[in-house]
């Protein structure tokens, strides 16, 4: 993939290359064909960087949008319940990758990272409550990632998924294109996070992006 492609879809700023953690974002919509996430999952384990992932709520999330206007349960619950919807699609990806590391609070994640791994989160207990996120549809999975990322350190963030965007990388612009939610956006912009959007098959771009190389400092300290 070109340099000049890379920067429509990235922060500008550059994925540290050595074994800083980072966070990765796997959407809903790259988790419906088959083997798509496994691939992914395969490629980030034998990365040897510490990595978190971040699942997309996907087909069960979709049930959530479809439940509530018949069921009429407010916006609070369906929030909630996306939140959980997470929680599937992560069952899911450890079922097929038995050896992802399943962690649910923030101490979890940083012990697990302090190993140079890669865990899988399941955000219920951290974002149920948490005012950053609001309790409605403007928060979505990709929200959900950039808040992790802001609160591990301001941690790089890679966005998996299904379409790219052209431009100049403005957050705001990929809201508009539909790529991600304002509130990630505003999580990205205020805490200055280095992100980089892919797709799932630009398998070579990925792995450079999580190559690793020694670190100046243990990956530990985050």
């Amino acid at each position: 993939m070109s340099n000049e492609a890379r920067q429509s879809t990235s922060s500008g700023q550059q994925i540290p290359g050595n074994a800083c953690p980072v966070v990765v974002k796997i959407g809903g919509s790259v988790t419906r064909p088959p083997g798509n996430f496994q691939t992914l999952l395969e490629l980030v384990e034998k990365s040897g960087r510490p990595v978190v992932i971040v699942p997309g709520g996907g087909w069960f999330a979709d049930a959530v949008r479809m439940a509530q206007p018949g069921h009429g349960f407010d916006d609070r619950t369906a929030h909630l319940m996306a939140i959980l919807a997470m929680h599937q699609t992560a069952m899911m990806m450890l079922g097929v990758c038995p050896w992802l590391v399943a962690c649910e609070t923030l101490d979890e994640v940083r012990a697990a990272l302090s190993k140079g791994g890669t865990c899988i989160w399941l955000p219920f207990t951290e974002c149920q409550n948490d005012a950053d996120l609001p309790s409605n549809w403007n928060t979505t999975s990709d929200a959900i990632a950039a808040r992790l990322c802001e609160r591990l350190g301001n941690l790089p963030l890679i966005f998996v998924k299904s379409r790219s965007c052209e431009g100049n990388g403005d957050v705001w612009q990929l809201v508009s294109a539909n790529l991600i939610d304002p509130i990630a956006a505003k999580i990205i912009e205020r805490s200055d996070l280095a992100y980089e959007i892919v797709q799932p098959l630009q398998t070579t771009e990925l792995e450079t992006l999580l190559k690793s190389v020694p670190a100046a400092e243990p990956a530990a300290a985050i």
